[in-house]
């Protein structure tokens, strides 16, 4: 199965189309730079090519991307305003939410001006940043905690570790500065803090619907299929910050008629990390230090 995985990558993952991310040399021996956790009884399809990816093409010390003078996060139109969510996609990531939210701080990133926060239990403080224009607009003077995200240089409004829970869902397709957006989403998390991060399963153009071909970023429209996107994605986590293991879940919506891509990370306390890093040291036989990702 691994050798027919292996095949099928080098035939369609050199195609032109698929988003290239140079490959660092692997190792020989020691644990990944980013190890993940599969949910559920078995791996999908692009679960499965997923990690055979990340174990044929491990992501090079320093990011492949510079947001500052690339163009492969560009779009061809900011969006207004994200689509809604249908009523069974929404229904799973409530449900998902009840599981995964913990604390009484939850910031919410968001594009289509509303919330999927469960009502019970509500956290104490409830954060949003609006990724487009047309979201953030009903809240603009409500004089709540609502803030506008439009500006790849601008720092969130938020102090260090100022939550425990960090939501996004539908976004990540459209942002134009992703690894900044990690960077500052790790910064304003606590140590043990959980960052959730989802979308849709399809990312390509939808037949008949020009809506992603409009604003999505190009990186994500040259994505051949799921495993692609999870790999991209996996990489911001990678560059951005110290994280716990990533779980990786795809949940199925509408009895199967369409998925949601799941990933979470926790945040390491200053301890982990440094346990962490003596780890790497201590797998490199030949004595001299490995890389690890800046906290």
């Amino acid at each position: 199965m691994l050798v027919t995985l292996l095949a099928l990558l080098a035939v369609v993952r050199t195609g032109p189309g698929h988003l290239r991310i140079p490959a660092a040399a692997p190792r020989a021996r020691g644990p990944r730079l980013l190890d993940f956790e599969v949910i559920g009884d078995r791996p999908s399809r692009d679960l499965t090519i997923f990690d055979t990816m990340l174990r044929a093409k491990p992501y090079p010390p320093e990011s492949p991307f510079d947001e500052a003078t690339e163009d492969i996060f560009s779009q061809r139109q900011p969006p207004g305003l994200l689509p809604q969510p249908s009523a069974a996609e929404t229904e799973v990531l409530r449900r998902i939410y009840a599981q995964r939210v913990s604390g009484q701080s939850v910031l919410e990133v968001v594009g289509d001006a509303n919330s999927r926060v469960p009502g019970r239990p509500r956290p104490k403080r409830l954060a949003q940043v609006h990724t487009c224009v047309g979201s953030y607009a009903p809240f603009s003077d409500a004089g709540t905690d609502q803030h506008a995200l439009f500006d790849k240089d601008k720092r969130l409004p938020f102090t260090d570790h100022s939550f425990t829970t960090v939501l996004m869902h539908g976004s990540l397709p459209y942002v134009t500065h992703p690894v900044t957006l990690f960077l500052e989403l790790f910064r304003v998390l606590q140590p043990t803090g959980t960052l959730v991060v989802s979308w849709s399963g399809k990312t390509a153009p939808r037949p008949g619907n020009d809506f992603d071909a409009r604003h999505a970023t190009r990186a994500w429209l040259q994505a051949v299929d799921a495993a692609d996107a999870l790999y991209m994605c996996g990489s911001f986590f990678h560059y951005s910050g110290n994280w716990a293991s990533l779980k990786f879940d795809e949940v199925s919506v509408d009895h199967g008629a369409s998925s949601l891509f799941v990933l979470t990370a926790t945040k390491l306390t200053s301890s982990a990390i440094l346990r962490r890093r003596a780890q790497r040291v201590s797998w490199d036989s030949g004595g001299s230090k490995s890389h690890t990702p800046k906290p």
